[in-house]
C-alpha cells in the first residue's frame, strides 16, 4: 500500500513558498545540528545557494516549455491530423494547468519541473565557471575570419548563390508543371 501523499514543495501554498529555512534535528547520539530543509550543504557558497529555492513561476515556465516540446514531438512524429503548433500549444497548456493542481499529479509535475530547472541552472553555472561561452565565441569569430579569407580568395558566396538560384529555378519549374 502506498503511504500518505507528501505535497511538493512541502508548503500549503506553492505560490507563497518561502526560502528554505534551517531547522534543528537530533541525530542518533542526541547531538543537535543545523540542517537545511532541502539538505544542501552549499550554504557557504553564495553563487549557488539561491538555486535551491523553489519558485512556482520558474516551474511553470519550465513545464510549459517541456510540454511544448512533447506536443511538438508527438504531432510531428505520430500521424495526428493536427498542426504542429496546435499540438505544442495544447500540451503546453495542459501540463501547465496540471502543474498548478494540488493533486499527486501536480506534485509530480512540480517536482520534475523544479529539478529540470535546477539542472539547467547548474549547467549554466558550470558553463560560466569554465568560460565555455567565451571560448565558443572566440572559436566562431576565428572560423568567421577564416571563412571571410576563403571567400575573398575563392568567391565561395557567389558559387553558393549560383547553386541556390539553380535549385530555386528547378523548384519553380516543378511547381509550374
Amino acid at each position: 500500500m502506498l503511504g500518505k501523499r507528501v505535497p511538493f514543495p512541502p508548503a500549503d501554498n506553492p505560490w507563497n513558498n518561502k526560502a528554505p529555512t534551517t531547522t534543528t534535528s537530533t541525530t542518533r547520539n542526541n547531538n543537535k545540528r543545523n540542517t537545511n530543509v532541502y539538505n544542501n550543504n552549499d550554504d557557504d557558497d553564495p553563487s549557488i545557494s539561491h538555486i535551491y529555492h523553489f519558485n512556482m513561476i520558474s516551474c511553470l515556465i519550465t513545464i510549459s516549455l517541456t510540454g511544448g516540446m512533447i506536443g511538438w514531438l508527438l504531432t510531428n512524429n505520430i500521424i495526428i491530423f493536427v498542426p504542429n503548433w496546435f499540438g505544442t500549444l495544447i500540451f503546453s497548456v495542459i501540463l501547465t494547468y496540471f502543474t498548478t493542481l494540488s493533486t499527486s499529479l501536480g506534485d509530480i509535475l512540480r517536482y520534475l519541473s523544479y529539478h529540470l530547472y535546477q539542472f539547467l541552472l547548474i549547467i549554466n553555472l558550470t558553463l560560466n565557471d569554465v568560460k565555455l561561452k567565451e571560448k565558443i565565441n572566440i572559436l566562431f569569430f576565428k572560423l568567421f575570419e577564416i571563412f571571410k579569407y576563403m571567400d575573398k580568395k575563392y568567391n565561395i558566396i557567389e558559387k553558393i548563390q549560383v547553386i541556390f538560384n539553380y535549385f530555386i529555378k528547378e523548384l519553380i519549374k516543378v511547381i509550374k508543371r
